[in-house]
């Protein structure tokens, strides 16, 4: 009896330090999303094994890189705020998640998805391989609505939002990116999510760094080679703040500018090219008396029909867009406005969620009621719409996305800075520019006003850059000071104070929390010879100020300001 006791002991020991024992670890994607919106989505180190209490306050091991270890890796690093497991003789099932717990009713509680999948086991048994996504979202049972199978995975025909969640839109627009930064298998989809994400108004990290994986992709993408393709390009770069004719593989507005035959863009027996030509322009420095741009309203004009429409519901809201853009109010925009709402079918919805969603556009532009609730109708669980293929959910889910905030593209793209106008100055700021001949001439107000969206341009800019530079900077501080031995609750009220500290500058779109830190992008020297207390003392946010003010100043002197002209003033 001894015997057989002694060799249980020899194989339960041998299956503890089997538990217990280093494996290999995997690289995986973890997603978690609450009832509030996204709480993390970054990429996590999963260890072979690891040892969880469950909500008993009993220790059990996990091992094959189960996914509980992966909460356990994001609740050490700060991801989310902790969790509880329960232990139910047969399986552990997952009950909260940074506070959010299930139901008593189990109506909403954490559903796992394992690679857009469905899991059907447990959170202790659903086991994690390199390159997974690990899917954590807290909503009703998926059985309660029909499962059907799409080019994306299943879509979750559960009960009906009463509005339109945004947060869920751009998450799944997220989730459906390619390595690359770009979106779908079709060569247009990555400039309407572009534009989708400048309307976006959350403050979802992985928007931010989806936006900056995009734009890193726009720069580089030279597969254009029409007239549309060069202008919804344009309208994509100014939708994230770039500039369309210098930031990219060609200048796009220079492209746009060469099919203008005196009358009309591209092809004479077409207006679209026209319509979308004028939005890349009117944003580019060109206003509505330019005679380019009056010539190209004058031939869209000739396009309308006798029921108000300029070739059905998406062109005429279209042609709305535009001509609310240039604050064109006249006789075609209300017969234009007319023929729209004549096709509503009924509240939102005008034949197809396409053609809807340029509809409320329209209609937003005009400042007239959009009623977005049918297109919040068909949005599913994972928040894209519901269409038969994935690249066709991320078309239409991208072009909803800015219709239910009711933002029209004018209201979307930003205005950049003429390339016909140049400036030169003399010493510093002053307010003069060249004539070529060697005399300075007053600088008129309309070159002024030039000068200064020059300068917000820059700032807009320069935004996501020092975004991710404070990211990383805080997630450098709440490493140093957890190796320093700082408690964890200490160390995230520490960088919550430090956040509230700098109001002056709006950081929104990055969390330390879900920017992975590069070692080589920032320096070690820095870092030591700065003190993590700095930036919020008097000195740092002078410091702070200082160097913001410099840079604008450098922006808007092109350089120039010496201290040998400092001196003259001076003197």
């Amino acid at each position: 009896m001894m015997k057989i006791f002694s060799i249980g002991l020899l194989v339960v020991a041998g299956c503890m330090f089997a538990g217990i024992s280093h494996g290999a670890s995997v690289n995986v994607t973890l997603l978690v999303a609450g009832p509030g919106g996204l709480m993390t989505n970054t990429a996590v180190a999963v260890p072979d094994s690891c040892s969880v209490e469950d909500s008993a306050g009993v220790a059990h091991v996990f091992g094959g890189n189960s996914s509980v270890c992966a909460l356990r890796v994001a609740a050490e690093g700060g991801l989310i705020s902790g969790f509880e497991i329960t232990d139910w003789g047969f399986g552990f099932s997952l009950d909260s998640i940074g506070g959010v717990s299930n139901e008593p009713d189990w109506s909403e509680f954490w559903i796992i998805w394992k690679n857009g999948t469905l899991s059907d086991l447990g959170i202790d048994l659903t086991t994690l391989a390199n390159g997974d996504e690990l899917s954590l979202e807290f909503g009703p049972w998926p059985g309660d609505g029909a499962v059907v199978e799409t080019g994306g995975g299943p879509v979750v025909a559960g009960p009906l939002p009463a509005t339109f969640n945004q947060e869920q839109a751009a998450l799944f627009l997220v989730l459906n990116q390619n390595e690359d930064g770009s979106f779908g298998s079709l060569p247009f989809l990555s400039d309407w999510v572009a534009i989708a994400f400048g309307a976006y108004e959350g403050q979802s990290a992985s928007v931010a760094n989806a936006k900056n994986a995009l734009a890193g992709f726009l720069k580089e993408d030279a597969t254009l080679d029409s007239l549309t393709d060069y202008e919804r390009r344009a309208m994509a770069l100014l939708a994230l703040g770039m500039d369309p004719r210098n930031e990219g593989p060609v200048d796009v507005i220079a492209k746009i500018e060469e099919q203008f035959d005196g009358v009309q863009f591209g092809s004479p027996s077409a207006a679209n090219d026209d319509i979308f030509a004028l939005f890349s322009l009117l944003k580019s420095g060109y206003a509505r008396e330019d005679e380019m741009i009056k010539k190209s309203f004058e031939f869209v004009r000739s396009f309308q029909a006798e029921d108000g429409s300029f070739g059905g519901v998406d062109m005429t809201a279209a042609v709305i867009q535009a001509f609310a853009l240039a604050g064109m109010e006249d006789e075609s925009v209300s017969r234009a406005r007319a023929y729209l709402l004549s096709r509503e079918v009924r509240p939102g919805d005008f034949g197809n969620a396409y053609s809807s969603s340029w509809a409320l556009q329209a209609l937003s532009a005009l400042n007239d009621r959009a009623d977005a609730s049918w297109l919040a109708s068909l949005q599913e669980q994972d928040g894209g719409l519901a269409e038969e293929t994935l690249d066709n959910r991320v078309w239409i889910t991208a072009y909803a996305l800015p219709a239910v905030l009711g933002k029209a593209w004018g209201d979307i793209l930003i205005t950049a800075l003429p390339a016909a106008v140049s400036f030169e100055t003399d010493e510093g700021m002053g307010l003069s520019k060249g004539e070529g001949d060697g005399v300075s001439a007053p600088l008129t107000l309309e070159e002024i006003q030039f000068r200064v969206d020059a300068v917000a341009f820059e700032v807009e800019a320069l935004k996501p850059q020092v975004a991710l530079l404070r990211a990383e900077y805080l997630a450098r501080l709440e490493a140093q000071s957890l190796a320093a031995g700082g408690e964890k609750k200490q160390v995230q009220e520490y960088v919550a104070t430090a956040t509230a500290a700098e109001p002056s500058l709006d950081f929104q779109d990055v969390s330390p929390s879900t920017v992975r830190f590069d070692e080589a992008s920032f320096s070690a020297d820095v870092a030591g010879a700065v003190s993590p207390r700095f930036f919020q003392s008097p000195g740092g946010l002078i410091a702070m100020a200082v160097g913001l003010g410099m840079l604008i100043f450098l922006i808007l002197g092109k350089g120039r300001f010496t201290f040998a002209a400092f001196l003259r003033r001076a003197a």
